[in-house]
């Protein structure tokens, strides 16, 4: 896979050669990733995974009018030819004068990689992997077997290279788990208990608890209950708290607002959640730290909700000078298009307390731990997710509920949460960010058993 030096040089090159051309605006934007895995079954090697890639994409403009392509060779030959073809789409494209790149920037540098992440070797990966296997099925004899365990790294790069002397290039590294567990009970129904992890720092992973953690939720999903229909109180875990905020930020975007899609439109300033609510991005928090967004410009601290008051929309470049305000550094990297609207590394913020004093606060409740399923509308709020969990009564965890549906609207639900847990645990990576979630009590969602 090339290196800094030698994939800048190309893009620098790819910069000349749009100039001779008559190219008036051009972004050149490379992703380079490098990826490691194994997976084990039944106490052998089940599968490797080494795979290098670098893709270029080319967003250009003749004059007003803007074109994009992607580059399938790593030469100047394959670069040059991307650049006609995205020339070539600027002659069908209208002009739109709301586009724009970013300036030249000068950064300080900065290192978020632990590279102790790419330094095990592919036999102490496989060797990781099957003692983690191990673990997991002598964790109780409930445990029949283990039908994933996959264990490995991703390490991306994205480079940055413009017509206004931009050049960038920022790299984050993940170490990255799946392990699903399946259980028997004595009805001999079998239940499974899936759970992934990205990892941004290895010495924050404790892989035996980890493992245990996930074979006990496999053992104690046995022999579930029914429950009625009905609207009931919920516990979101985490994970499905993060899973809902991905769904549903779109609507805090700012294509939606220029869209007239969000029904957040001309509620700036007024209270959209409860005072406890704060939901706000870090971009150097996080599994993916961001410096600078996919256009170059820099990724800022925003408050989406402060204390329940609706504080943002978040923009890129373009979304911005629709709305007649400053870019908040949130582009998405440009793959062969125009640069979308990403949020960085979103999450549940607020007036937080321990799980345990939350759990004790509840009197009856679902506790939601997996999302699946999914009918969600940024647009509407509306949402209808299948769900596993379990009953709570009196602040204690009493047992599991087999699949049920749970529903509502998701601009009603933010009103109605009494309550979020302390543990920030951030899911669903991205290329700029990931989201971060909370364990959230919710007043009154709907069910169907």
């Amino acid at each position: 896979m090339m290196g800094d030096d030698s994939l800048f040089n190309l893009l620098e090159q790819g910069l000349a050669e749009a100039k001779k051309i008559g190219v008036s605006n051009i972004l050149l934007s490379a992703m380079a990733k490098e990826q490691r895995g194994v997976e084990v079954f039944e106490r052998e090697l089940k599968s490797v995974q080494v795979s290098d890639e670098v893709k270029l994409s080319v967003w250009l403009s003749m004059g007003e009018a803007w074109g994009a392509s992607t580059c399938e060779g790593l030469n100047l030959t394959s670069l040059k030819q991307a650049i006609e073809q995205a020339k070539l789409a600027c002659e069908f494209s209208d002009p739109d004068p709301n586009y724009s790149l970013a300036p030249s920037i000068q950064l300080e540098e900065h290192h978020f990689i632990d590279e102790s992440i790419f330094k095990t070797s592919m036999q102490d990966l496989e060797k990781e992997a099957l003692k983690m296997e191990a673990l997991a099925l002598a964790f109780d004899p409930k445990i029949k077997n283990v039908s994933e365990l996959s264990w490995g790294h991703t390490k991306k790069t994205r480079y940055l290279l413009n017509s206004q002397g931009l050049k960038h290039a920022e790299t984050s590294g993940l170490r990255h788990i799946g392990l699903s567990v399946l259980a028997e009970g004595k009805d001999g129904r079998v239940v499974n208990a899936y759970e992934g992890e990205s990892i941004r720092h290895l010495k924050d992973f404790d892989s035996q608890a980890w493992v245990g953690q996930v074979a006990a939720e496999a053992v104690r999903r046995i022999e579930p209950k029914t429950i009625k229909s009905g609207d009931y109180e919920i516990i979101l875990e985490a994970a499905p708290a993060a899973q809902l905020l991905r769904s549903f930020v779109p609507a805090f975007g700012g294509d939606f607002l220029y869209k007239g899609l969000s029904k957040l439109e001309k509620k700036l300033e007024q209270k959209i959640a409860s005072e406890i609510v704060t939901l706000s991005q870090s971009p150097i928090q996080g599994l993916v730290p961001v410096v600078l967004d996919g256009e170059g410009m820099p990724a800022q601290d925003l408050d989406l909700i402060k204390e329940g008051m609706f504080k943002n929309f978040y923009h890129n470049l373009y979304t911005a000078k629709k709305a007649g305000v400053k870019t908040t550094g949130n582009a998405a990297f440009a793959s062969g298009q125009a640069p979308a609207l990403s949020p960085l590394n979103l999450a549940w913020q607020g007036k937080t307390m321990p799980e345990e004093e939350l759990l004790k606060k509840v009197n009856q409740a679902l506790y939601i731990k997996e999302l699946h399923g999914a009918m969600a509308s940024p647009i509407s709020g509306d949402f209808s997710y299948g769900a596993l969990g379990y009953w709570v009564e009196d602040g204690q965890i009493q047992y599991p509920i087999a699949d049920f549906t749970v529903a509502g609207n998701f601009f009603e639900m933010l009103l109605n949460i009494k309550g979020m847990g302390q543990k920030l645990r951030y899911q669903s990576t991205h290329v700029t960010g990931s989201y971060g979630g909370r364990d959230l009590w919710v007043k009154g969602l709907k069910v169907s058993a």
